[in-house]
């Protein structure tokens, strides 16, 4: 829930602070006050688009913060998009400027689509106007299928299941393709392919060896004359080394034994050395017929190495990729006739399971629609029609083959349309106020927001608005900004916003002999009103008739 929001530079607000607790939360003032722009304040933090009109005359840029518990699924969101969270809440910022906004999160800077998910998790803001989640197609089946119990949860897991194995099979056919001439030529041409490697033979290395060979072969006189002044150096160093190890030998100090040792077995691998290198200078001769051929085999290496290189070892794992995919094409055809069958028999599956999922739905839908009636009922519509349908949809989906739609008239004297199109301000705000009710765990925010749920409305209405937010306010935050008594005499907590000399609005929260004195002020345009107040007393006052009206 919502904990404590700051608004700074916004319309009427230099700073202001609330600090809002659990249950119902009302919000109340004169008009003009500044309420509408404490909605707007909270809309900014869901992600709604900012406005730089808003701006406080003289000041830059405002900042709008609030602070709310985490919930499961903002915990979710933020880590998706990376951002750190230690403790049980969320810091959420929007600083306004005539040239745009910015969004921060916990101090880090947001992603604007960040921003409206996570504000989407938090907060939702209920207006006249507003566009708002259960106005949502997918959240619209999202709260029937809530409504509809195990039936549904069962039946939806199925399809989903379904859908799943659906897509993996399908996704698996489609990689082989639909042309078995194009797998042919394909066959055809990875032969042809591994024909021409496995023909040159290639090895691993190949190639720097005989790099190695023909650049020595280029050079063998210079080569030769660097071996020979090689073994005439070595064979002078190992004569020196026999002399000094001679020498060491016959002295009689012990403390030299070890040198005479390290001289004997130099003068030693030194001898090893002049062979090698007598031999080799023996063996070294120009042979022109290796160079060629040599030549022409790195020719051929390198002309491999154009085709499907460009290195010798990228040719060889070509040729490795090339056989497991001459493997696969060659078990094509069997593996697609196979695929067919699994493709037909999941499609079936999925066919069957969403018709079961349909089932559930339309043996839902009148109940929902019921409930839903019973709850506009009590909001002061007269003879209301609602609906909720259940319609095929074009293809089946993970969600199954369903198009779910709320369909409302104030009148059942008057055909029914979608809420969205249809309802009007007041008939909207009492609308969502109902099936936000019946719907309270069916993927809603735990903030939802009012503002001015209330329009249009007054007596026993009021008092119905006011039970029913009552109730929504169990499971979750209700922020409400009323002009009617009836609603903010039931509030958990109450704040009032009131505008000074100066046009800079202010805040309080108000409980007490003050909160009787706003609820005055509400009543009767008369804050010292002695007949307004004893009636704002009496509605602070628990009554057993609304007890009694209350819907479980």
């Amino acid at each position: 829930m919502l904990t404590e929001l700051r608004v700074a530079g916004l319309g009427v607000f230099d700073e202001l602070t609330l600090a809002l607790g659990p249950g119902l939360c009302v919000i109340t003032g004169e008009t003009g006050a500044g309420k509408s722009m404490l909605v707007r304040s909270l809309g900014l933090l869901g992600g709604a688009r900012a406005d730089a009109s808003w701006l406080r005359d003289g000041v830059d840029e405002a900042e709008v913060e609030g602070r709310f518990d985490l919930t499961p699924r903002a915990r979710d969101v933020l880590a998706a998009a990376g951002i750190a969270c230690d403790d049980d809440s969320v810091v959420v910022a929007r600083r306004v400027r005539r040239g745009g906004s910015r969004a921060y999160v916990n101090g880090r800077m947001a992603a604007a689509a960040v921003l409206a998910e996570l504000g989407g998790a938090l907060v939702e803001t209920v207006g006249q106007h507003s566009a708002h989640s259960l106005l949502n197609a997918s959240a619209q089946r999202r709260g029937l299928d809530r409504f509809g119990g195990d039936a549904v949860a069962k039946a939806a897991a199925a399809v989903a299941e379904a859908h799943e194995r659906f897509r993996q099979v399908s996704d698996e056919r489609a990689e082989l393709g639909d042309d078995p001439a194009a797998r042919a030529r394909e066959l055809d041409m990875i032969t042809f392919q591994l024909d021409e490697i496995d023909a040159a033979s290639p090895s691993p290395g190949e190639d720097a060896e005989l790099g190695a060979e023909i650049t020595r072969l280029t050079n063998v006189e210079a080569v030769r004359a660097d071996a020979s002044e090689a073994h005439r150096l070595m064979t002078e160093a190992r004569d020196l080394l026999d002399t000094a190890a001679v020498v060491l030998a016959h002295l009689d100090d012990a403390g030299l034994a070890d040198a005479g040792a390290a001289a004997a077995g130099a003068a030693s691998g030194a001898d090893a050395a002049v062979a090698d290198l007598r031999d080799f200078v023996e063996t070294c001769e120009a042979d022109p017929e290796r160079l060629e051929l040599a030549n022409r085999r790195l020719a051929e290496l390198k002309g491999l190495g154009r085709k499907y290189g460009p290195s010798l070892a990228d040719v060889l794992r070509f040729r490795d990729d090339a056989i497991a995919r001459r493997a696969a094409l060659v078990a094509a055809d069997q593996r697609c006739s196979e695929l067919d069958a699994e493709v037909a028999a999941a499609e079936d599956d999925l066919a069957a399971a969403a018709a079961d999922l349909s089932d559930a739905r339309r043996a839902a839908a009148p109940r929902m629609a019921a409930r839903i009636r019973d709850r506009l009922g009590d909001l002061a519509f007269d003879d209301p029609a609602f609906e909720v349908r259940v319609e095929t949809a074009s293809e089946l989906t993970r969600n199954g083959g369903d198009i779910v739609s709320f369909q409302f008239s104030a009148s059942n004297a008057m055909a029914v349309g979608p809420i969205a199109k249809v309802a009007s301000g007041g008939e909207l705000s009492r609308l969502m106020l109902a099936l936000a009710t019946e719907l309270a765990d069916a993927d809603t925010p735990p903030t939802i927001v009012f503002d001015e749920i209330d329009a249009g409305t007054g007596g026993e209405t009021a008092v119905a608005i006011g039970e029913c937010l009552q109730r929504l306010a169990g499971s979750r935050q209700i922020v409400c900004v009323t002009h009617l008594a009836q609603i903010a005499a039931v509030a958990d907590c109450h704040v009032r916003v009131a505008r000074g000399d100066d046009g800079t609005a202010t805040s309080e929260a108000v409980s007490g002999d003050a909160r009787i004195t706003e609820l005055s002020r509400m009543l009767s345009g008369s804050p010292t009103s002695p007949k307004a107040r004893r009636h704002a007393a009496e509605l602070i006052e628990p009554k057993p008739s609304r007890q009694r009206r209350a819907r479980t």
